[in-house]
C-alpha cells in the first residue's frame, strides 16, 4: 500500500501528504517515513532530513493533528447482541457479559413528518 500511495521512487515527502496518509490509514507520519525508507522509496538522507524536521518542531513526541483513535474490537459485543436477539441468553446475562447496561449504540434522531415529531428509537 505504501508503494501505491507514495510511488516507487521519491526525492522527498511533503508534510501535508504525510498528514493525509496518517488520517486515511491511522499510521503515524513518522511510520510512513520509516516505511518509505525501508522500501527504498526515499533515501536514507531524505529520511534523516525529515526526522530532523520532526525533531526541530517537537513532532517526534507529538505529531501534528489529532491522533487516530485506536480500534476497538467489536466481535464479542456483536455475538452477545446476536445471542440476545435469538433468545439464547437473557438481558441480564447480556449485561453481565458486556459489563455495562444494555442501551442503544446510536443517537436517537428525531424525524419531522407533517409537522409531527417522530422519534426513532430502541
Amino acid at each position: 500500500m505504501a508503494r501505491f500511495e507514495l510511488g516507487s521512487s521519491r526525492t522527498t515527502l511533503d508534510m501535508n501528504e504525510l498528514y493525509l496518509l496518517k488520517q486515511k490509514y491511522g499510521l503515524s507520519m513518522q511510520a510512513w517515513i520509516f516505511r518509505a525508507r525501508d522500501l527504498g522509496i526515499i533515501s536514507e538522507n531524505t529520511a534523516a532530513r525529515l526526522f530532523k524536521h520532526f525533531r526541530a518542531n517537537g513532532w517526534h513526541r507529538r505529531e501534528p493533528g489529532e491522533a487516530f483513535p485506536s480500534e476497538k474490537p467489536l466481535r464479542m459485543e456483536r455475538l452477545i447482541y446476536r445471542a440476545l436477539a435469538e433468545d439464547l441468553i437473557s438481558r441480564s446475562r447480556a449485561q453481565e457479559l458486556l459489563g455495562e447496561p444494555l442501551q442503544p449504540r446510536w443517537t436517537v434522531e428525531v424525524l419531522q413528518q407533517d409537522d409531527v415529531a417522530v422519534a426513532a428509537g430502541y
